[in-house]
């Protein structure tokens, strides 16, 4: 049997460097929970903070995540080891107290935040800035790279909310009118009107961008039909003939909440979902299925130049579009409305 003393003077210098390291700040309950999910996943992916990270934000929240766990689990082994008195399991819970401790070395805490102030002197580089290069988020939600199935994984969590928090029914409501018909979150708190027509959905909206009705479309009203759970949770709050009035608080309001679903479901995403993503895979869909006209209409617009803005991936499943009215014709502007004019009148030039 390997000799134990060699073992207990890893295991002393090891609880030195523990006690070398700042007391910690109390840490809220649901700090600690959130801390041990993002370990897992950093366990399960054998990736250090810096490794799992895609930006700088998140390598914090990584970091501060690791020192808190291997801590924890330090602390947990170094008693197991101290209580047992079989000579081999002991000299096993000293071997995994060390190599957790090794571990808190590679990404030490820093609880008193003594590195931010080293870094405003001049003394301290981050090493996530000599790792990697700054992040620039872009604002544009074309080619947004997105889990499979993340409007399916949306729903399932706002529809466990709903049924747990009435409160939080609103949310579902509004993000169902987001996915179905591509409107904006200030035409939200405004306030749009759904009702049923033929078994579909039918929507009147008064424009948000309109420069009071100088631009765009004040009024646009279309149907859809979709074979999504999204369609039938709207559809089942309709009853008889009656209207539906779907309104929320403030469109910052609705964004905050999306961030908090965004940060639950999809914390190391990027590029966030927003209202504006699911208003850019409704419009691809409707690309997919209208002219350029109908497209315009029902996003808002009075041309057909906007709609260049937005991608044109077609959604899974059933989905049509009928009933398209608005308040302004369509002008056809694009550079490939023009050129096929061109082409049109080139035999009479």
């Amino acid at each position: 049997m390997d000799d134990i003393r060699k073992y207990y003077e890893a295991m002393n210098e090891a609880t030195n460097y523990r006690k070398s390291l700042p007391a910690r700040y109390a840490i809220a309950e649901v700090s600690k929970r959130r801390y041990y999910e993002l370990f897992e996943r950093m366990k399960i992916a054998k990736k250090t903070p810096i490794e799992y990270a895609n930006s700088r934000s998140y390598y914090y929240t990584c970091r501060a995540a690791w020192c808190y766990c291997l801590e924890q689990e330090a602390k947990a082994y170094y008693d197991l080891a101290s209580k047992e008195k079989d000579a081999s399991t002991k000299i096993t819970y000293i071997k995994a107290y060390c190599k957790l401790v090794d571990y808190l070395r590679e990404c030490p805490p820093d609880s008193q935040h003594n590195h931010l102030k080293q870094a405003e002197n001049g003394e301290y580089v981050s090493e996530w800035k000599e790792a990697k290069k700054p992040y620039v988020k872009s604002k544009s939600k074309k080619g947004q790279k997105l889990p499979k199935l993340w409007q399916d994984t949306f729903f399932n969590y706002l529809s466990a909310l709903d049924s747990k928090q009435k409160d939080q029914s609103d949310y579902l409501t509004a993000v169902c009118c987001l996915k179905l018909f591509g409107v904006r979150p200030q035409e939200l708190a405004t306030g749009v009107v759904v009702r049923q027509k033929d078994n579909m959905l039918h929507i009147v909206v008064k424009s948000s961008k309109t420069h009071r009705g100088k631009y765009g479309q004040d009024i646009r009203s279309f149907s859809v039909y979709s074979d999504c759970p999204y369609f039938a949770h709207l559809k089942s709050l309709i009853h008889d003939d009656s209207d539906l009035i779907v309104k929320i608080k403030s469109a910052k309001n609705l964004a905050e909440q999306l961030r908090k679903f965004n940060d639950r479901l999809f914390p190391s995403l990027s590029s966030k979902v927003s209202a504006y993503t699911f208003r850019h895979h409704f419009l691809a869909s409707a690309k997919s299925l209208l002219t350029k006209e109908g497209v315009a209409v029902v996003a808002g617009h009075s041309n057909d130049l906007s709609q260049s803005y937005y991608s044109n991936r077609k959604g899974a499943g059933t989905f049509k579009i009928d009933n398209i009215n608005g308040t302004k014709r369509v002008k056809l502007v694009s550079k490939n409305n023009l050129n096929q004019l061109l082409s049109d009148l080139a035999p009479s030039m």
